[in-house]
């Protein structure tokens, strides 16, 4: 079975940077994006990113959802992990009202539900497939009492990871973009914005995601002509 590359930036390093890029440790002096797409994998969409990605030679972070994997042939993880992209967690439910009941994350919860996210990640690529990259259904900045989830992730050997960039394709319908010209100029803009070397870039996975790979080319291209190098996720 495959293992994720030895390449990568520890999640913790990369989070560091996102929120503290004057003085956290490690942080990059030139300007790198980070592209992760969450949700996943997709029979519709994976192979497609797959190819978009090989075809401009960068590459990207899959943020895996437990019950989608056990769902998807274990083949789309696989080609995930040889093209040289990486797979992270992102939870097995994405049940937010299990993991946030009240908007208060539930350590209990959280932990029970990654144990069996990488379950399902390692049935698919192998008992030593290992990751320290794990996203927050929601992210980890739209809840409260996060302290004893984080600290249940950590024994699992995971650190999470949020974002400073979008495409916008999982907002509510008033504002997501309507074109995969408005998804590129949405994740451009809001990486300009933020006045950081380290952009992370968020997009989805799966069935409805036509817009997100039509826009996928234009932000690659973008972040090329704007001196980017691309990073994965460890």
């Amino acid at each position: 079975m495959p293992k994720n590359p030895a390449k990568g930036v520890p999640a913790a390093v990369v989070q560091a940077c996102l929120q503290h890029p004057a003085s956290a440790r490690h942080c990059p002096a030139k300007p790198t994006v980070y592209l992760t797409i969450d949700d996943g994998p997709s029979a519709y969409s994976t192979p497609k990113y797959l190819a978009i990605l090989k075809q401009y030679k960068v590459n990207a972070t899959f943020f895996a959802m437990g019950s989608q994997v056990e769902a998807s042939d274990p083949q789309l993880l696989r080609d995930i992990v040889a093209s040289g992209s990486r797979v992270g967690i992102h939870s097995w439910s994405h049940d937010y009202s299990v993991l946030y009941p009240h908007r208060r994350a539930n350590a209990q919860a959280v932990e029970a539900d990654a144990r069996r996210a990488l379950a399902s990640v390692r049935k698919a690529l192998g008992a030593d497939f290992r990751t320290g990259a794990y996203r927050y259904p929601g992210g980890h900045m739209s809840w409260e009492k996060m302290a004893p989830a984080d600290a249940a992730l950590k024994r699992l050997g995971l650190s999470w990871v949020d974002w400073n960039a979008m495409f916008g394709d999982a907002e509510p319908p008033s504002r997501r973009p309507g074109t995969a010209a408005g998804m590129a100029s949405l994740a451009t803009r809001q990486a300009r914005a933020c006045h950081n070397n380290t952009v992370v870039v968020l997009l989805h996975d799966g069935p409805t995601r036509g817009l997100s790979i039509e826009a996928m080319p234009l932000v690659i291209e973008w972040f090329q002509a704007h001196g980017y190098q691309f990073g994965t996720i460890a």
